[in-house]
């Protein structure tokens, strides 16, 4: 074992392996940033769809929420 076996995440303080990205984050940060990006991103879509008044958009709206809506489900956004 060197000096080089554990690195510390940049965002919450925790070990994990080694990586001379002095910026890395752990993989539950990691996760969490993403899931506040695609929480963000679907809000985003929300504001878009009240305003709409075209039909074709609204619709484009509708799929993109549901499909974010998804993926919160699935990986404990929600």
């Amino acid at each position: 074992m060197g000096m080089y076996d554990e690195s510390w995440c940049a965002s919450c303080g925790a070990g994990m392996h080694y990586t001379a990205d002095e910026t890395a984050v752990c993989g539950e940060c990691a996760h969490n940033e993403i899931l506040g990006y695609i929480k963000q991103r679907k809000e985003e879509l929300e504001a878009d769809y009240d305003m709409t008044t075209e039909v074709d958009m609204a619709h484009y709206y509708e799929g993109g929420i549901e499909v974010l809506d998804e993926i919160l489900t699935k990986f404990g956004g929600y």
